[in-house]
């Protein structure tokens, strides 16, 4: 273990020393320049950001990567709260700094794909620790990708025990901020059906618990249709109102259901799906399934799921990075077609476009 007394302050070390062993720093450097990584022993820089720029920073958490952990000095941006402007150059008796919002730390672990931990106070600076994530497959990894899957091969990457079962995308107050929004758009009254396409294990549903003070959940009608079974079991634990009912079935059997016209459709991240025929689905929803007051709540995923976080922006098979082109053909695509049967088009949300079409 590496001997802290002999270089930094007492204060200093004792912060140091509180670190988990296992990811305590073995090497202390006073440039903030990146180095050779020998092994992941952790690497601190004992020298604050300051005026530092935030492409330097980037820069040398990607260098440093391979320690693992990164450790560096950041000035409180707490006391200059509500005072500088984000990005602002700040002057203190004895040094200068650039104020950073607690924003920006995150932006940057997003962006070197690092995790960063609860920060330590060390005068009027923060300890930010830096971890590297590990490289994990993500979610969508499935050798039958492309390919005819079979029931029970949809509900093995869909249903109960999957890792996709796990996501909780309405736990993020963005998306459920703006789902509650988008049923205000809705004007939903007592006695409306609602149908959600791709329910799963219901998640999206329970969201009506919270809205308007849970007080039109129990006189509203509520469908969900799924092809993974499993999942649906879920739902029905999860909403066993009377008022609630799941059906097993491939959104392109829709007509076969013979279901009653629905005042609000739900679609999240499902209409994308390659194996539906997406001209066909959407023509029978508009024209047979949409009562005369029908409102269509389509969700388009600006989010990726990686190392079980979620993360800005939609990379593709050919760019690690976000691509945003697919996105926008999909937009508007979508704002073009419920436009022309005179439906009215809001979009809104982070992590998750949610496109709203109402008949009225």
């Amino acid at each position: 273990m590496i001997e802290y007394r002999n270089s930094l302050p007492p204060e200093l070390c004792r912060l140091l020393e509180t670190i988990p062993t296992a990811r305590r720093p073995q090497l202390i450097r006073t440039e903030l320049t990146g180095c050779q990584a020998a092994g992941r022993q952790g690497v601190f820089f004992n020298r604050p950001l300051g005026t530092t720029p935030v492409t330097a920073i980037q820069k040398l958490l990607r260098e440093c990567r391979g320690f693992g952990s990164i450790f560096l000095l950041a000035h409180d941006p707490d006391p200059a709260h509500g005072l500088q402007v984000d990005g602002e150059t700040c002057d203190g008796k004895d040094e200068t700094w650039i104020y950073r919002p607690w924003r920006q730390f995150l932006d940057l672990a997003e962006l070197a794909d690092c995790y960063l931990h609860t920060p330590l106070r060390y005068g009027n600076l923060l300890l930010l620790e830096f971890e590297a994530m590990e490289q994990r497959g993500s979610w969508k990894d499935d050798p039958l990708r492309g390919e005819e899957k079979s029931a029970a091969e949809y509900d093995e990457k869909y249903g109960a025990h999957s890792l996709y079962n796990r996501f909780n995308r309405f736990e993020e107050p963005w998306v459920a901020d703006e789902m509650l929004h988008a049923f205000d758009r809705a004007g939903l009254h007592p006695g409306d059906r609602v149908l959600s396409l791709g329910v799963n294990s219901g998640k999206e549903l329970t969201l009506f618990r919270h809205w308007r003070g849970g007080g039109l959940f129990e006189k509203l009608q509520f469908t969900g249709i799924d092809l993974a079974a499993s999942a649906l079991e879920q739902a029905q634990e999860r909403l066993p109102e009377d008022n609630c009912r799941f059906i097993q079935a491939d959104l392109r059997e829709l007509p076969r259901l013979d279901l009653p016209p629905q005042n609000l459709i739900m679609a999240i991240s499902v209409l994308q799906s390659s194996s539906l025929l997406r001209d066909d689905l959407l023509n029978y929803l508009v024209r047979s399934l949409a009562a005369q007051r029908c409102t269509f709540l389509v969700g388009f995923p600006d989010s990726r799921y990686a190392r079980l976080r979620l993360l800005q922006g939609v990379s593709t098979a050919h760019n690690a990075r976000p691509d945003y082109t697919k996105l926008v053909k999909e937009l508007r695509y979508y704002t073009r077609y419920f436009s022309s049967h005179r439906y009215r088009v809001t979009l809104g949300g982070r992590y998750y476009v949610i496109l709203t079409a109402s008949s009225f």
